[in-house]
């Protein structure tokens, strides 16, 4: 679809634009002018064919359920104007096999990326403050966890299910390490310049 002459300077509300448009393929959004929009809550709800998007630079938030169900999204950037991600944004994406968070967010809301079964790894970048409950459950193919945050490095506890499927996490060298990761593996040598490897224990 060719929006680029889709004027958007006006809207407040995109939820559920674009839900159950099942044969959508793929889509350039990235003229649209959000400035003004407070909601895209569902926006691309159940479009299970849709394979590629470019988000606008003016996007702040990836709202909630904005991806719910994008079953055939198998990569997506997010783009550095975003600084949060809500609760279940990209729930049931099980195509998804990478995503980049860049290093603008700074929470991960509730079941944000739960069961996206294909993602195989995941870099939480230094700004991240908060992961939610449930944020990767279901990931079941996430083997491979990048924490550049100190906050998320220095966790004793979470119920994100962040490292729960993985084998290797990678810890940026110089953080403390809490109990969450501390005590599910241990330090090995190291094959990521930069980072202290810990393998989680048998």
């Amino acid at each position: 679809i060719d929006l680029s002459n889709f004027d958007t300077k006006n809207a407040t509300d995109m939820s559920y634009m674009f839900q159950n448009c099942y044969n959508l393929k793929s889509i350039d959004v990235s003229n649209f002018d959000t400035s003004n929009v407070t909601n895209m809550r569902n926006m691309f709800q159940y479009c299970s064919h849709l394979t590629s998007i470019e988000i606008p630079n003016s996007v702040t938030y990836i709202s909630g359920g904005a991806f719910w169900y994008c079953t055939g999204l198998t990569s997506i950037e997010i783009p550095s104007s975003v600084t949060s991600i809500g609760s279940v944004a990209f729930y049931g994406c099980i195509g998804l096999t990478s995503i980049t968070i860049p290093n603008s967010v700074t929470s991960i809301g509730d079941s944000a990326f739960s069961y996206c079964e294909s993602l195989t790894s995941i870099t939480i970048p230094n700004l991240v403050t908060s992961i939610g409950y449930d944020a990767f459950y279901g990931c079941t193919g996430l083997t491979e966890v990048i924490i550049d945050s100190a906050t998320i490095a220095a966790l004793n506890s979470s119920d994100s299910y962040l490292r729960d499927y993985a084998t290797t996490v990678y810890v940026l060298d110089g953080l403390t390490v809490g109990d969450y990761i501390g005590n599910w593996g241990h330090t090995t040598e190291s094959d990521k310049a930069g980072y202290v490897k810990y393998v989680k224990n048998s």
